[in-house]
């Protein structure tokens, strides 16, 4: 269940990634499949100007933020900038009212053996105790666990670049969604079932740096299916999964076409949300839109 972890942030959770280094990830020979891409055209089905859409990823490593002139001259040229949440919006007190359990501590949910286990992985990956966090709803104790382990070499991560690129230019940003829904996603998932699934994602036998390797690899060859496949996990309950990608996709993609018309939207959002039958790709698709890959390599 360390995939867990990995999923928070391709699909536009509290989640980072680690970043190894990978030398020539930005070429067909090193796993560049053709046709994959993070960047798509929108345009048809009536559009006067194109829009765009982006697959984002929730971290501060400066390689992601490689994209070049391609990405950043549709960036600059757009009038309106959709992304999943304001992120520069949000009220860190509200964040942290609901980030807190109400009426439980992490200890009660599980067998002593159980929070033993979880505190000696806890401390070993963060350096701190889990008894300082007792209260936190265990579904984002896994965002103190990467923020302890990841890269961050720039200021900021990528989704919150785009945003402030946006505000400094002047132009109109645009959330999809809202914190309060996304927090209202989480808690449908009982504290009990959120602290299992910690639990499992820190003592499986999956290394959590190499799986994080795998996904940054996966995301600057702009590997679609294999982005997908890193979402895929069998312990976490099928229903809340369907919920927090589709589900969500279909959310984003009702709000997201009625700005379209107004072309020159540059809309980012996870990485995850692109691909797959019930992705945004496909669903603009059945909607009647053309959507197209734009290429674009890293480090251009």
């Amino acid at each position: 269940m360390t995939r867990t972890i990995i999923i928070l942030n391709l699909v536009g959770f509290v989640f980072v990634l680690n970043a190894c280094k990978q030398a020539g990830t930005n070429s067909p020979e090193n796993g560049r499949k053709p046709g994959n891409s993070l960047l798509w055209k929108i345009s048809g089905n009536g559009l006067e100007q194109p829009s765009h859409l982006y697959g984002t990823i929730h971290i501060q490593d400066k390689r992601v933020f490689g994209f070049g002139q391609t990405v950043e001259k549709i960036l600059n040229n757009a009038s309106i900038i959709a992304v999943e949440v304001e992120l520069d919006k949000v009220d860190y007190r509200t964040v942290m009212e609901a980030t807190l359990m109400k009426d439980s501590i992490l200890e009660q949910l599980l067998l002593p053996e159980e929070f033993e286990l979880l505190e000696e992985k806890y401390k070993q990956l963060t350096g701190v105790s889990l008894r300082t966090a007792q209260r936190v709803k265990p579904f984002f104790l896994s965002a103190n666990i990467i923020q302890s382990i990841v890269k961050k070499d720039s200021p900021v991560p990528l989704d919150l670049y785009f945003i402030q690129t946006g505000r400094k230019n002047n132009k109109e940003v645009v959330g999809l969604e809202s914190l309060t829904e996304q927090i209202e996603m989480i808690d449908k998932l009982s504290y009990s079932q959120q602290a299992k699934m910690l639990l499992q994602s820190l003592t499986d036998t999956i290394d959590i740096t190499r799986m994080f390797d795998s996904m940054i690899e996966a995301y600057l060859k702009m590997d679609g299916e294999k982005l997908l496949e890193l979402t895929t996990d069998p312990s976490i309950p099928e229903e809340f999964m369907k919920e927090i990608l589709n589900g969500r996709n279909h959310i984003m993609v009702e709000r997201l076409i009625p700005m379209l018309p107004k072309g020159n939207v540059f809309c980012a959002v996870g990485a995850a949300h692109l691909f797959g039958e019930e992705g945004i790709i496909g669903l603009l698709r059945k909607k009647g839109f053309t959507v197209e890959p734009v290429k674009f390599d890293f480090g251009e």
